[in-house]
């Protein structure tokens, strides 16, 4: 299954199949702000084992990607299959951490759904009756960016392969999917496994 990362405005675009994340690495850390002397921290999330909707890739998906970022010299908080505190006391944490970094990488894999305009990271337990429960029971994706931001890195990059089909679609007014695009100040990288406003199917299992 081919996935096409989708970097935000001002960007080239580039393509990788599933699983191939450390490319996608490669050519981010040969910006030139990525120096081999600069402090990176970077937080990775995969969550899998949905109470509905189950996935199969996220946690294998996040782990590889974990793995890749060691490789390029950062240091690397990694969660798979947290709920919604689980969550956001892993963020709170990697927002102190980036106060003390150049560059700041979020990774998260997992369904993702955008809704009046945000987008939201969905935890494992979320139990979801209605549109406008999503804020209280997802991580909003800008919180992340805006700690990333508010920490002065020189570089920030998020990358989002969170565009699974949404699980709760039946209780939904509206009719988006995939995710929305998001704005970012300059110095910040923002990768999307699919378009903006598209879906990216789960693929086969790893091994």
């Amino acid at each position: 299954m081919k996935r096409r990362w989708v970097v935000a405005p001002g960007l080239a675009q580039t393509a990788a199949t599933q699983g191939e994340s450390r490319q996608l690495l490669a050519q981010l850390a040969g910006q030139r702000s990525l120096m081999a002397t600069e402090r990176r921290v970077a937080l990775v999330i995969g969550n899998a084992a949905y109470d509905n909707a189950p996935l199969r890739n996220p946690v294998n998906d996040a782990r590889a990607m974990a793995k890749a970022l060691r490789e390029l010299g950062f240091q690397v908080s990694e969660k798979t299959d947290a709920d919604l505190k689980g969550m956001t006391v892993t963020v709170n944490q990697f927002g102190e951490q980036t106060k003390r970094a150049d560059v700041a990488l979020f990774y998260y894999s997992g369904h993702g759904i955008q809704s009046q305009g945000q987008n939201h990271l969905i935890p494992t337990e979320a139990q979801v009756a209605a549109e406008n429960e999503l804020p209280f029971s997802s991580l909003n994706a800008g919180l992340v960016l805006a700690k990333m931001q508010n920490a002065g890195t020189r570089v920030n990059i998020m990358i989002l392969d969170a565009c699974r089909t949404n699980p709760f679609a039946r209780i939904f007014r509206s009719s988006n999917v995939g995710l929305a695009q998001m704005e970012a100040a300059q110095g910040t990288i923002i990768a999307y496994s699919t378009a903006p406003g598209a879906v990216a199917v789960d693929g086969e299992e790893a091994t």
